[in-house]
């Protein structure tokens, strides 16, 4: 399009994304309309910015520290990366030391799923086959890279602690009396 005194803005877009870190080589030739021509040629390179941007974990489901959570209560994290996004075969879950999630494939054991949401992310839902202890504190050690050239990784580890069996009652005959279950 013309732009400047006599002259022209060229815009160039990359039919592919550059990588990570990549030095760009860009070399220019022009001429201008006189009868003995005048010419420019011109190089110039650039880089892009490496990802250094760690990925995240932006939501958790029960939250860090809950306290009266049911005992079949699903563990539901959010995995993000703002650059290169996040690779899903990176994703590790463990509950309690046992591996729940590992190369982003939900364990024998556990029940769940892993789909691609948030931004560059993931959402996860996963659910042992076994309830929680009643008043068991539950500990989730999560792991997850990005897609950069040199992965950028974040480790989170979070519990929370499941009710205690003193503050369910049941009413046998709808009286709070000496015949309710507990």
């Amino acid at each position: 399009r013309a732009g400047g005194v006599n002259g022209y803005l060229l815009t160039v877009k990359s039919n592919v994304d550059f990588k990570w870190g990549q030095t760009v080589a860009v070399s220019v030739y022009c001429r201008d309309k006189a009868g003995v021509p005048n010419s420019v040629k011109s190089n110039y390179s650039f880089a892009t910015e490496a990802d250094a941007v760690l990925p995240t974990l932006t939501a958790f489901r029960p939250l860090p520290g809950a306290v009266g959570v049911v005992r079949s209560s699903n563990v539901n994290l959010t995995f993000n990366d703002a650059e290169t996004g996040v690779a899903s075969n990176t994703i590790a879950v463990k509950v309690n030391g046992v591996m729940a999630v590992t190369g982003g494939a939900v364990q024998a054991g556990w029940n769940g799923v892993i789909r691609a949401g948030g931004m560059n992310g993931y959402l996860l839902t996963v659910k042992s086959n076994a309830d929680f202890k009643w008043g068991q504190t539950v500990a989730v050690s999560v792991y997850c890279r990005d897609k950069a050239g040199v992965p950028n990784s974040v480790k989170s580890n979070y519990s929370f602690t499941v009710m205690n069996l003193s503050a369910v009652y049941y009413l046998n005959d709808g009286v709070y009396d000496g015949n309710d279950v507990y």
